[in-house]
């Protein structure tokens, strides 16, 4: 996953796009000082505001693979200069935030942003998700087969990929009406390995509920548990190849679980 550094002024939902990015629970955070985390980085908007400070976005820039101009749809005026992206020795993308705002223009920002010599700009809504997939998937170093294992009916399942705009992401989809045993038996994953032609000795699980821990491990998958809100049990423990105790770990740990898997 390439590290991004967000820039924009105070206010304009940095942080908040961050939390987004992370998948955390989004809440009220003042940024007070250059944060690192595993694939952001999060800069005070004083730093974009303030011309001495601004020096020091162009050194940390050089800590990140891209750079990400934020600019919220409800400002009066751009901080950026004109073919400000031309400066960079990083790519660099723009990033509109709060589109659904009351007041919000996101044509005008991405107007802003394509000025600054943006050629790639995202509109997104941290509190709706809309938009955030987009990032993620620009931020992907490497296109790996991905399928959905899910016991829940197939209308159900397509139904929320739909409205969270994520069904293209995934290359297979099996659901419970689709094999003669759901989880915690292995039906699904063996299913899902043989419909994307890999062995389930080289594909990697990722699962949260415990019954989907017992079907990726019956099915001989490596499995790595992110909990969500019930605490792993000494037996799920015992089942599971990797715990990762957030979306973000697990993103920072990728490329070597997928080496370790694949061997």
């Amino acid at each position: 996953m390439k590290k991004i550094i967000l820039m924009g002024r105070s206010e304009c939902g940095k942080t908040t796009l961050r939390q987004a990015l992370k998948g955390d629970t989004l809440h009220y955070h003042k940024t007070q000082y250059v944060n690192h985390f595993d694939v952001v980085i999060d800069t005070p908007g004083e730093y974009a505001e303030t011309n001495r400070l601004g020096y020091a976005l162009a050194l940390y820039s050089y800590e990140a693979d891209v750079v990400g101009l934020v600019i919220n749809a409800e400002e009066p005026y751009s901080l950026f200069p004109p073919n400000i992206v031309a400066q960079s020795m990083r790519p660099v993308i723009g990033i509109v935030t709060q589109i659904d705002a009351p007041r919000a223009n996101p044509d005008q920002a991405e107007r802003w942003l394509r000025l600054c010599g943006c050629e790639t700009v995202f509109r997104v809504s941290s509190y709706t998700g809309e938009g955030i997939w987009q990032i993620l998937e620009y931020l992907k170093e490497n296109r790996i087969p991905t399928a959905l294992a899910s016991s829940t009916r197939r209308t159900a399942v397509m139904e929320h990929l739909d409205r969270a705009g994520i069904t293209s992401y995934f290359q297979k989809i099996i659901c419970g009406d689709m094999v003669e045993h759901g989880k915690p038996a292995p039906d699904i994953y063996l299913k899902a390995c043989e419909e994307l032609g890999v062995a389930p000795g080289q594909a990697l699980a990722v699962e949260d509920s415990f019954n989907g821990i017992r079907s990726a491990y019956a099915a001989g998958l490596y499995t790595v548990m992110v909990p969500d809100q019930l605490p792993p049990t000494e037996e799920i423990l015992a089942l599971v190849d990797k715990k990762c105790d957030s979306l973000t770990e697990l993103q920072a740990q990728l490329t070597e679980l997928l080496a370790v898997c694949g061997d």
